[in-house]
Formats: structure tokens, sequence, C-alpha cells
């Protein structure tokens, strides 16, 4: 489940970060940890490169469940552009 949600979280921030790359790539990262924030997860790398957006993001697993540790999702998405 901890290992589906990092994906979930991380396919987000890759969309957030491809939706923002209209301005700065810092401002696209931040829009990726915003959206991985809101999915329980933390951006551990963001990067930009020809309207492309690669994410990795990490979910700490629940509970009794912490000695786990985090599982990792990335993901990367870009802008379509006509």
């Amino acid at each position: 489940l901890t290992r589906h949600r990092a994906f979930a979280a991380a396919d987000a921030a890759a969309l957030a970060a491809a939706a923002a790359d209209l301005g700065s790539p810092a401002q696209a990262c931040a829009a990726s940890a915003r959206a991985a924030a809101g999915d329980g997860a933390r951006l551990q790398a963001c990067s930009l490169v020809d309207g492309t957006a690669t994410v990795t993001v990490t979910v700490r697993a629940p509970g009794w469940l912490l000695w786990l540790g985090a599982a990792k999702g990335r993901a990367r998405a870009g802008r379509f552009v006509p």
C-alpha cells in the first residue's frame, strides 16, 4: 500500500512540475513539492529537461510499519505542446 501511495504521489508531483514549467525550474519543483506533500510524500529529487519533469518522492510507512522504512516512487511527465 505504501509503495502504491509513493508512485501515485510521484505521478501527481511530476504532473504538477510539468504544468508549472512555464516559469523557472525552481518554481516547477516547488509546485512538485507541494503536490507531493498533499499526498503525504516528500520530494527527494526534481529535474526539468526539455519540458519533461522527472521526480522522486518518498512515503514513510504508517504506524507500526515504520521499521520498514520509506517507499520510493519515481515518475516523469511532460507538457503537451501542439
